[in-house]
């Protein structure tokens, strides 16, 4: 018998200390049934301490008796009264502990159900997420343009595809802009207006109707027969003619596809499943998902976006066709960075990035970053002014 207390004694020790360490310690031990200390953790291993010291003593104490009778005047006829009593006194206690264990047992299953349905909510998320992304480069590669080139007094046409598209679609936009600000020369227009004009023709297209409503829509017209006929040196001529200062920027890129056509029916569902996208992703509530994890998907999303991407979209938000990118509900450009590549010289004269937003302002930060810039030039001046 006294073998069974020398094996519970340890086991009471132990029990004692693992509980105490997992009571106060503040830092995840090394063991990783222990990594994260919870409640359930420390009543178990109290209670394993708890009845191997009475078991222990128990057991001592009676081996003890056994061995010195002749040292206590006991009537052994009278043992079996007082081991009923011990035993009613005992057994509700036994039974109190083995209902704890049981609702422990209980608990520590319905925690790990509950894991279990987390991370089922993650991989639901994350499969959603995977799958829109995949959907995103689809609606990216089937964007298209028409070249005309016309070699040797003849037009071949060719056509490009994916995300090359998007450099045709920003020098007609920057067109359109440039045309609008030689057009409303004297009138007292800002240039976010010129650029709702300008986005407008390059969304929408243009009509001849448009033509009686001001001079503007009648110059853009000219440039687009120009176009349409393949005059590409009346065109260059035209342009020279309306925009002077900004024409050697145009010329240098030759603009043979067709434009002023109007470019919804190829951005309207690439726009509508973006937005679409980061709402998801911002606005789902799960608690698993923190803010630092919304930016990393995000982030995932944005790599896919390249400059000329992030420059369209950054003008469907301030032409005012895209408001809802950035307003006082959504902050997709500023808490999110979605447009965090953009740089000034790759945007028209016109808009300088610290002038529309407020470069140091009170945004969303991921937890434990120094530096979380609006957008990625900052730290570039920040490592130069370093040096």
């Amino acid at each position: 018998m006294i073998i069974y207390v020398y094996i519970l004694i340890p086991i009471a020790i132990v029990g004692f200390g693992i509980s105490i360490f997992l009571l106060f310690t503040k830092y995840p031990p090394l063991v990783n049934m222990f990594k994260k200390p919870t409640g359930i953790a420390i009543v178990s291993w109290s209670l394993l301490a708890i009845c191997s010291v009475v078991l222990a003593i128990s057991l001592w104490r009676t081996n003890y008796i056994i061995d010195n009778t002749n040292k206590y005047n006991i009537d052994y006829t009278n043992v079996g009264a007082y081991g009923d009593l011990i035993g009613g006194i005992l057994n509700p206690v036994v039974a109190f502990i083995g209902i704890v264990a049981a609702g422990l047992a209980f608990y520590a299953q319905y925690r790990a159900n509950q894991l279990i349905q987390e991370q089922f909510k993650i991989q639901q998320f994350e499969s959603q997420f995977y799958e829109m992304l995949r959907l995103h480069k689809e609606n990216v590669a089937g964007l298209y343009t028409k070249i005309n080139k016309k070699i040797d007094g003849k037009i071949v046409e060719s056509t490009i595809y994916g995300r090359r598209v998007f450099e045709s679609f920003t020098l007609e936009l920057v067109i359109a802009y440039l045309v609008a600000l030689y057009s409303f020369k004297t009138e007292n227009i800002t240039p976010k207006e010129l650029l709702n004009e300008a986005y407008a023709v390059f969304f929408i297209g243009l009509n001849y109707s448009d033509t009686k409503k001001h001079v503007y829509f009648e110059n853009l017209y000219k440039l687009r027969a120009l176009i349409r006929n393949f005059d590409y040196e009346g065109f260059d001529k035209e342009i020279k003619n309306q925009i002077k200062v900004h024409s050697d920027e145009l010329i240098s890129r030759n603009v043979e596809f067709q434009i002023f056509e109007g470019n919804n029916h190829q951005l309207a569902h690439y726009y509508r499943h973006l937005f679409h996208m980061v709402k998801f992703v911002v606005n789902n509530n799960h608690q698993f998902l923190t803010y630092d994890l919304k930016r990393n998907y995000l982030r995932i999303l944005r790599a896919q976006l390249s400059n000329t991407e992030q420059i369209l979209l950054f003008y469907n938000w301030y032409s005012g066709f895209g408001k809802q990118w950035e307003n006082d509900k959504n902050k997709f450009f500023t808490d999110y960075r979605m447009i965090h590549n953009l740089y000034n010289d790759i945007l028209i004269s016109s808009f300088k990035l610290d002038e529309i937003f407020d470069l140091n302002g009170d945004y969303q930060k991921e937890e434990g970053r120094i530096i979380d810039s609006l957008f990625e030039f900052q730290d570039w001046f920040d490592e130069t002014n370093k040096k």
